[in-house]
């Protein structure tokens, strides 16, 4: 089995057992008795003559000795090949030990040692099994050539000669495919590279070939393929050019790279590219190779050989291939494909884009602004790059340059990027006013609710002025802009403008978009014209708006349904205007709470619910119910509330609440009498039920 190749894991399971105790093994101390109780009793002549008299066998000697030997030589072989090669070197030097060294063991023995790096061991042993060898075997020739090169005890001169004498021992055989003899002949030609030994065209047409066999694309690959390519370019095939690009673009020696042999492996791209995917190589990471080898060689010279396409095919490569590098967090690769791409296409604006922004998420602002200068240098006309340096001066807390630099973009841009330049600008100058809003209890929240630690550039007023500047801007540019129209009517509002507000009411209404925000000032430039039907439309557009964003922007759904409220009321709705301004009202703390808590205890009132009226009333804050005169209606709605339960014959809550009416300001001449009445009638209650006394 171990000779033709067979289950290596079986074979070596039944040599183990063979060799261990219940085997060989068991005759270990007593030898000579081993022919004597091998063979079956009364079957062999063997057992009848070895049981009386001393026995020899022709074949295996007087002890099983050399059956025990060639078990272990068979064991080391299995174990050899399966890759066990410490376990096999202790083996071989077992046998070695019991007997005259023979081929097999020696060689056995020395590729054991070879595998295991074991050069200087190695080589002895091999070279005993080569000068045995009549017919010259490949892996006992090779392993003893690596041996010699790999050897710690050769001095320099030693070395030249050792290497000749290798190149000359593995070049008479030939295995293209094999992965382990290509393993064995690959460093052997590196190190007489490395030493500057000469090698003539036949080695090195032999080392590329078996190379190329085996699609072989690592960094001696490459030297092996480059050194032919420089020595005897005639005779290099495409494939050398391409398994040379494929080791370039996996090990990144791009610096080093051959820029002629990257190009010859590109020439033909549809052949390149189909050998490539065949292999599930990324044929793209090796054009992007050569053009960052080519950029540092021949800046400002696209690939002539890609024909018309060339510059598009560039830009296609580089950047798509940057954003891929950044994806996976490798920012300098990115930034080195951007500023490769920048050298051949000198002031290219998309490159010079690409670069600021990376230059920027690396935190270089200073080489990023210079980027971005450098384009409008070169296209003055372009407003790109005004808008990029307007955002990075905002950022950097010049919000005056900033403005000035958008306003001056939004002068050259057309068609849509007017408008968008024109609310940019206008979100910039709403986020630095001269101071942060954190608080709901601030109406300014609601025209930027995710502001909280905006710096401090702009006073408020000034702020709120630009920002209608620029919002005109782009109502200018775009009469249907939605943001321009609602924040414009946010503006207003904050103003108390309502003419204003009512002049964008037609506006108003067509809007459709999915920004709370907008519906929300849609509905109050609404309100101006008292188009009452259209606030509360707006209004549950903003509910639901806010609900699809799972409760963000939780205070603008709150004055929603604060002004909805109001709406309902206008329309006469009473039952709908109080179902919805309970919410505003519970929200203690918010803007509208005040306000929604008075007009849904007046509302209350007007429907008779004098208790529910009440409550609300008391959660008025003292200084809104003093201003607004509730405390002095708010005694008489307790005791309507007191009337209301004596009636119904709740003569203790009726007791309670004409206390509560009196300590309210209610100063009716009557309450006394109630509250004594009250009581009788309570206790009594209390007493005998709702019957009358018995005689």
């Amino acid at each position: 089995m171990v000779e033709s190749g067979g289950d290596l894991t079986l074979t070596v399971r039944s040599l183990q057992k063979a060799l261990g105790p219940k085997g060989l093994g068991a005759w270990k101390d007593k030898p000579n008795a081993f022919w004597a109780e091998v063979y079956p009793e009364n079957r062999s002549y063997v057992y009848k003559l070895a049981s009386k008299y001393p026995f020899s066998c022709p074949l295996w000697g007087e002890t099983p000795a050399a059956l025990v030997r060639l078990g272990q030589l068979a064991l080391a072989q299995a174990l050899q090949r399966q890759g066990q090669n410490k376990e096999a070197i202790e083996l071989f030097n077992r046998v070695l030990s019991d007997g005259a060294p023979s081929l097999p063991v020696l060689r056995g023995l020395g590729l054991a040692q070879a595998r295991l790096g074991q050069f200087d061991e190695g080589y002895k042993s091999l070279k005993q099994a080569y000068d045995l060898e009549i017919a010259k075997d490949r892996l006992t020739s090779g392993y003893l050539a690596l041996c010699a090169v790999k050897s710690a005890t050769a001095n320099a001169g030693d070395m030249q000669n050792n290497l000749a004498w290798a190149l000359k021992t593995v070049t008479p055989f030939s295995a293209p495919g094999d992965a382990e003899w290509i393993g064995l002949i690959a460093p052997i030609f590196a190190a007489a590279r490395l030493a500057n030994l000469p090698l003539t065209l036949d080695d090195q047409l032999y080392l590329c070939e078996h190379l190329a066999s085996v699609h072989a694309c690592d960094a001696a690959a490459a030297a092996a393929f480059q050194q032919m390519f420089e020595e005897h370019a005639a005779f290099v095939r495409p494939e050398y050019a391409w398994l040379y690009s494929q080791a370039i673009a996996q090990h990144g020696e791009i610096e080093t790279a051959s820029l002629p042999l990257l190009e010859m492996a590109l020439h033909d791209r549809a052949a390149a590219r189909a050998y490539f995917n065949e292999r599930g190589w990324n044929f793209e990471a090796v054009e992007r190779a050569y053009l960052q080898r080519s950029a540092k060689e021949r800046p400002g010279q696209l690939p002539s050989f890609w024909g018309p396409d060339a510059a598009r095919e560039v830009e296609r490569l580089l950047l798509e291939g940057s954003r891929q590098a950044e994806s996976r967090g490798a920012l300098d690769d990115a930034r080195s494909m951007v500023e490769a791409f920048s050298r051949l296409a000198p002031h290219h604006p998309a490159a010079l884009d690409r670069l600021a922004a990376l230059h920027h998420r690396s935190g270089r602002m200073a080489q990023a602004i210079a980027a971005l200068s450098h384009w409008h240098q070169k296209f003055p006309e372009d407003p790109l790059p005004l808008v990029r340096l307007g955002l990075l001066s905002a950022q950097l807390g010049e919000i005056g340059e900033s403005l000035e630099l958008l306003v001056t973009a939004h002068g050259l841009a057309e068609g849509p990027a007017r408008p968008q330049i024109a609310r940019t600008a206008a979100r910039l100058a709403l986020r630095h006013w001269g101071r942060s809003i954190t608080t709901s209890q601030d109406a300014s929240a609601l025209l930027l609710p995710t502001l909280s630690s905006a710096p401090v550039f702009l006073s408020k007023e000034a702020a709120l002025a630009r920002a209608e500047e620029y919002y005109r801007l782009a109502l200018k540019d775009d009469p249907a802009d939605e943001e321009a129209i609602a924040m414009l009517a946010g503006l207003h509002w904050l103003r108390n403008d309502d003419a204003g507000l009512a002049a964008l009411a037609d506006r108003c209404r067509a809007l459709k978009g999915n920004e709370p925000r907008h519906h929300f000032f849609a509905a109050l430039a609404l309100a101006a014209v008292r188009d009452w039907t259209g606030v509360v439309a707006a209004c549950r557009r903003v509910t639901h708006l806010v609900a699809d964003k799972n409760g963000a922007l939780g205070v603008l759904a709150i004055e929603a349904a604060y002004l909805e409220g109001i709406a309902q009321a206008e329309l006469g709705d009473a039952a709908a205007a109080i179902e919805v301004l309970k919410k505003p009202a519970a929200a203690e703390g918010n803007l509208s709470a005040p306000f929604a808590q008075g007009l849904l205890g007046a509302m209350l009132m007007q429907q008779g619910q004098f208790d529910a009226a009440t409550l609300w009333w008391q959660k008025v804050p003292a200084r809104e119910r003093s201003a607004w005169k509730i405390g002095e209606v708010l005694g008489g709605t307790q005791m309507l509330a007191a009337l209301e339960a004596f009636q119904a014959g709740r003569f203790e809550a009726a007791a309670d609440k004409f206390r509560q009416a009196g300590k309210l300001g209610c100063r009716d001449r009557r309450l006394g009498g109630l509250l004594l009445a009250s009581l009788v009638k309570a206790g009594k209650q209390a007493i005998y039920g709702d019957g009358e006394p018995g005689a």
